[in-house]
């Protein structure tokens, strides 16, 4: 998913999703990037993983496929899914 270099608009989700990881795990100074991994993330469970996705589902507006959400490696792979899904959905609408 990494094969080209974040546009701005990935780099604009990353900086929404690194808000709500903040927010929902209560660590408002965690650092959050590409490579953060749930285990990087003090809180960031099984159960806190499924709280995060509708959160950002709510704030994305956007229905993420459950299929792919838990092969999810790094909040990268999330902001790639988000703006996958985000597209997709802006294009069949």
């Amino acid at each position: 998913m990494n094969a080209a270099s974040p546009s701005s608009q990935d780099n604009d989700v990353l900086g929404q999703v690194a808000s709500l990881i903040r927010s929902t795990f209560h660590q408002p100074n965690a650092q959050i990037d590409r490579e953060t991994t749930a285990p990087d993330v003090d809180g960031w469970d099984s159960l806190s993983h499924t709280v995060l996705l509708l959160a950002i589902e709510k704030h994305f507006g956007v229905r993420l496929p459950m299929d792919q959400v838990f092969d999810l490696d790094t909040v990268g792979d999330l902001v790639d899914l988000i703006v996958e899904t985000k597209s997709a959905e802006d294009g069949d609408g």
